[in-house]
């Protein structure tokens, strides 16, 4: 029954593995919800693939014209072949007298179950009940797929068995699956996926919710807009002919003008009438001089410099070597009158090398008057001291006076540090619950599994680094004959809430593809 059309994906994968958990475990009576196009047919396809002998399946795809008597005919042929049965008898009438004592694994798989008439879902789980009471051995398992409404229905009216409905959900591809999907249908069509295109494929991917069905559309649209865009366009006969036409009489046009321009004589000029190339260049780009007007210099006089201002742009200053000649002249002599003047000025300091110098300007600050330049050249006249302005507030401070400040820190209490909380890790032991605890939990209730392995000291590693000690329960049971624990966390009152807590989980744990299990399950592989 495998489909060569589709890519293998990981996430039906994993599907595919939970529902053979749960086969292998119970006689689960399983409603795996989807919209249509989700991807709920082709995880029944792998499952069926996946199981072999002892198992014994059988897949019908509901429709809404399905009579009951056809349905057990359908079912009981492969599950039974060549098996002489009436089928106006119920499925398990049938069934428990074909089987007999020996014991058998049978599988129901009904594709699209909202289809089919409510009164036919009845009979499957009656024959899971019943099958429950008799305990021959007989290991059935039923798995209906149809949309979410129609899953929450059944498993709050469907009731009288130990171990209630367990409703699992179909969940959209990832990001990485939903490109992986989508080459693979481009390449299946023959698409060039160059980079440019590429791009634009994955820009489309941002419309679709994750669900195979939209992918395959998409995909579907692109190709056949490539197709209509290559098909072949009809050829412009109008433009063709209007175009052939213009061509023929340029031709014409050219045989017969031609030859009448060869059948002229050149014309014969004089040299003196012809000018040169090199002489009509030379015209072309020599400009004819213009009168300059000239002005005097401000500092200057005399005729030494004079100014083109016929053009503002390109205006040119032409000076006489005499002028220049001068200017740099009058320069040195200035030049050298400022040197002197600064060598005869006296040399002035900052600082007052002397307290007879002090004493005026001390006087001067004792009376509140500001000190001068003048007072302050009085006193030494030979340095002047500048002094910073002394606010009034400020004490007087005598110079044979030295002051020393000194600042008193109190010291600050230092706060003791906080130390560390260290939470003690978790061992496989010390994470094990005890059976008591679960079994405890009503039967009703789901509880999200986390993951599952067949080594216990796993899972205390994943508690610690995800930091989930005392938030999870883990118990031991049988799988394929090997020891397997399982990590569950939470207890919701149906499966609904327990898949909004799912949606809850961080990032990391949702890597993990946590799913909604029912305690009943729980139990039952706890009694394994």
């Amino acid at each position: 029954m495998n489909n060569p059309g589709f890519p293998e994906l990981p996430s039906q994968d994993q599907m595919v593995l939970r529902l053979q958990h749960l086969l292998e475990f119970s006689f689960p009576f399983i409603l795996l919800a989807g919209p249509p196009g989700s991807g709920r047919t082709r995880v029944c396809e792998l499952l069926l693939d996946r199981l072999s002998l002892p198992w014994r399946t059988a897949f019908v795809t509901g429709t809404i014209a399905s009579p009951l008597d056809e349905l057990r005919e359908t079912l009981i042929h492969q599950l039974v072949p060549h098996s002489v049965f009436d089928p106006q008898d119920t499925l398990g009438d049938n069934l428990f007298r074909l089987l007999g004592e020996s014991p058998a694994q049978l599988l129901i798989v009904l594709d699209d179950a909202n289809n089919l008439p409510e009164s036919f879902v009845d009979e499957l789980w009656e024959l899971a009940s019943i099958n429950d009471a008799l305990g021959r051995g007989h290991k059935m398992g039923f798995v209906l797929t149809a949309p979410q409404i129609w899953c929450e229905q059944q498993s709050a009216r469907l009731k009288g068995r130990e171990q209630p409905p367990v409703e699992m959900d179909m969940e959209p591809l990832s990001a990485a699956e939903q490109r992986t999907c989508l080459q693979y249908y481009l390449l299946r069509g023959n698409y060039p996926l160059d980079q440019g295109r590429w791009e634009a494929m994955e820009r489309l991917l941002s419309s679709v919710a994750g669900w195979p069905a939209e992918l395959v559309a998409l995909a579907e649209k692109t190709m056949n807009s490539k197709k209509r865009s290559v098909r072949a366009k009809p050829l412009p006969i109008n433009k063709w002919v209007a175009t052939l036409a213009v061509v023929a009489a340029v031709v014409l046009l050219l045989s017969w003008i031609v030859p009448s321009m060869l059948r002229q004589e050149p014309s014969v000029t004089s040299e003196a009438e012809v000018p040169s190339a090199a002489s009509a260049t030379v015209e072309q780009t020599v400009v004819a001089p213009t009168p300059l007007q000239h002005a005097v210099l401000p500092d200057e006089a005399g005729d030494g410099m004079t100014v083109d201002s016929q053009n503002y742009e390109g205006r040119r200053v032409v000076i006489a070597d005499q002028v220049v000649q001068d200017i740099m002249a009058h320069q040195g002599s200035v030049s050298g009158a400022t040197s002197n003047a600064q060598a005869a000025l006296p040399a002035v300091s900052g600082a007052v090398t002397s307290l007879q110098a002090l004493t005026p300007v001390v006087e001067q600050i004792k009376q509140g008057d500001p000190v001068s330049a003048a007072t302050a050249s009085m006193a030494n006249p030979a340095k002047v001291a500048v002094t910073p302005a002394v606010s009034a507030s400020q004490p007087t401070v005598s110079p044979s006076v030295k002051v020393t400040t000194t600042t008193v820190h109190k010291p600050v209490a230092s706060k003791p540090e906080a130390k560390p909380v260290t939470v003690k890790p978790v061992t496989a032991s010390s994470l094990r619950t005890p059976n008591a605890t679960l079994l405890s939990r009503a039967s009703r209730h789901y509880t999200i599994q986390l993951m599952a392995a067949a080594d216990a000291n796993a899972l205390a590693r994943f508690v610690n680094e995800q930091h989930l000690a005392g938030q999870v329960w883990m118990y031991e049971t049988q799988f394929k004959g090997a020891p397997w624990f399982v990590l569950i966390k939470g207890d919701y009152a149906d499966s609904k809430r327990a898949n909004q807590a799912i949606r809850q989980l961080s990032a990391t744990l949702q890597k993990n593809r946590p799913w909604p299990k029912s305690f009943a399950q729980v139990h039952k592989e706890l009694k394994q």
